[in-house]
C-alpha cells in the first residue's frame, strides 16, 4: 500500500505523484493524497510553483498550498 520509489531529480517522478494525487482525491485515498503531497513539496520549485499551487487549490491540500506560499515568501 505504498506508492513507488520516486528519484529526487526524476521528472517522470514529479509526474506520476501529480497524477496520483488527482486519482487520491478523486477516490478518497487520503493517506497516497498525503504521500503525494510530501513528494511534491519536496520538489517544488519556481519552475513548478505555479502548476504546483494550481493543483493544491483544486485537489484541496492545504500542505502542498502552504509549501508553495512558504517558497515564494521565504
Amino acid at each position: 500500500d505504498a506508492p513507488p520509489e520516486l528519484d529526487e531529480e526524476d521528472d517522470d517522478a514529479s509526474s506520476m505523484a501529480r497524477d496520483l494525487l488527482v486519482a487520491a482525491d478523486r477516490y478518497n485515498v487520503e493517506r497516497l493524497k498525503m504521500t503525494c503531497q510530501n513528494e511534491l513539496c519536496k520538489r517544488i520549485d519556481a519552475n513548478t510553483i505555479d502548476t504546483t499551487m494550481a493543483l493544491a487549490e483544486k485537489h484541496h491540500c492545504s500542505s502542498l498550498k502552504k509549501a508553495c506560499v512558504d517558497l515564494v515568501f521565504s
